[in-house]
C-alpha cells in the first residue's frame, strides 16, 4: 500500500505553547504472503485473456476457411450450370432446325425450352451464390470492397482423415476452453487461499518528527507507533465461504467445459464421417455410373436417332448429372 505522509501536532497550548509541531509517515507492511497471492490470482486474468485471444484468432481463421471453400465450391457449381444450360440451349437451336424441316414434333422444342429456363434459373442462382460467397469471404478478411477474383485451389483437393478418439483427445488437451477453465480453477483456489489469510494482521509503522516547544532545549522529538488488527470479530467468514464455492464451481465448470467439447466434438465428427463417406459414394459409384447413362443416351441417340431416345432423355439425363454434381460439390464443401 502507499504510505502516507501528513502533518502531526500534539499537547498544543501546554504551557500555553504551540506543542510539538511536525510531520508523519505511516506505512502499512502487507504481511502472509497477500501480495503475492492476489498477483498469482490477477495473473491467471490475464493468462485467461490471452486464450480468449487465441479464440478469437482460431474463431476468424475457421470463418476464413469456410468462406475459401465456400468460394470454391460456388465456382465449381456456377460452372457445372453454366455448362448445363449452355447444352439446353444448344439443343434447343437444333430442335428447332429439325422442326422446320419436319424431322421432330412441334412440342419437342418446347420441352427443351422448359429445360432451358430450368436451367438458366438454376445458373442464376448459382452465379448469385457466386458472388455472394466471394462478397462474405471478401468481409471476413476485412476487404469488404474487394473484386471479385480468382482464388488457388480446388474444391476436390483431398480430404483428411481424422479418428474420432485422436481428434477428442486432442481437443481436450489444446482448446483454450480447457485451458481457461484451468487456469479458472487455479484462480479460484489462489481467491480462497487469499480470502483466508485475508483476516491475518498486516502491521502499520507510523513515525512521527516534530518541534518540542513545551520545554527547553526545544528540540525535535520522535514519536513510534506500531499497530495490527486483531481479528476478533471479523474474520472474512463469508469471503472465505464465497471463495470455496467459487472453487468448487470453477472446478466442476472444469468437468462441464470437457462433456461440453465432447459433444460438441461427436457432433462435428459425426458430420465430418457422413460427409467423407457421402463422397467415396459419389466418386467411386453414384457419379461414374451416372456418367456413363448420359454417355450411353448421347451415344444411343446419335446412333439410333430420336425414333430410340429423344433430346428430352438426353438433356434429363444430362440435368440428373448436373444435380448430382451439385450435391457432390456440398458435400465436399461440408
Amino acid at each position: 500500500p502507499n504510505p502516507n505522509i501528513g502533518y502531526e501536532s500534539s499537547t498544543i497550548n501546554q504551557g500555553q505553547t504551540p506543542g510539538q509541531q511536525g510531520g508523519f509517515l505511516e506505512q502499512t507492511f502487507v504481511l502472509w504472503g497477500k501480495i503475492k497471492i492476489a498477483h498469482e490470482a490477477a495473473l491467471r486474468d490475464v493468462q485467461i485473456s490471452e486464450q480468449k485471444l487465441k479464440q478469437a484468432e482460431s474463431d476468424l481463421q475457421v470463418q476464413v476457411h469456410s468462406g475459401y471453400f465456400a468460394v470454391l465450391s460456388a465456382k465449381k457449381n456456377f460452372d457445372t450450370n453454366k455448362a448445363l444450360a449452355h447444352l439446353t440451349d444448344e439443343l434447343y437451336n437444333v430442335l428447332l432446325v429439325q422442326m422446320g424441316v419436319g424431322e421432330v414434333a412441334a412440342y419437342e422444342p418446347k420441352q427443351i425450352a422448359v429445360l432451358a429456363w430450368q436451367a438458366r434459373g438454376s445458373l442464376t442462382q448459382a452465379q448469385n451464390r457466386y458472388l455472394a460467397a466471394w462478397k462474405q469471404l471478401a468481409a471476413t478478411l476485412g476487404t469488404p470492397t474487394m473484386p471479385l477474383t480468382a482464388v488457388e485451389g480446388q474444391i476436390d483437393m483431398p480430404v483428411p482423415h481424422f479418428e474420432h478418439d485422436q481428434v477428442l483427445a486432442y481437443v481436450l488437451s489444446n482448446h483454450t476452453d480447457v485451458i481457461s477453465a484451468q487456469l479458472g480453477v487455479e484462480k479460484a483456489r489462489l481467491l480462497a487461499r487469499l480470502a483466508e489469510v485475508q483476516p491475518l494482521p498486516d502491521v502499520t509503522v507510523h513515525v512521527a518528527v516534530q518541534k518540542d516547544y513545551t520545554t527547553p532545549p526545544f528540540g525535535a522529538v520522535a514519536n513510534v507507533s506500531v499497530a495490527l488488527p486483531f481479528p476478533l470479530w471479523n474474520r472474512n467468514q463469508g469471503n472465505i465461504q464465497a471463495t470455496r464455492a467459487q472453487l468448487r464451481r470453477a472446478i466442476e465448470d472444469n468437468d462441464r467445459v470437457r462433456n461440453d467439447l465432447t459433444f460438441k466434438a461427436a457432433d462435428v465428427f459425426e458430420r465430418y464421417d457422413n460427409n467423407r463417406k457421402l463422397l467415396a459414394m459419389y466418386k467411386d459409384h453414384i457419379l461414374p455410373s451416372q456418367v456413363q447413362a448420359f454417355r450411353a443416351a448421347v451415344a444411343r441417340h446419335t446412333a439410333a436417332g430420336a425414333a430410340s431416345i429423344s433430346y428430352n432423355d438426353v438433356v434429363t439425363s444430362q440435368q440428373t448429372l448436373a444435380t448430382l454434381i451439385t450435391s457432390y460439390l456440398g458435400a465436399l464443401n461440408d
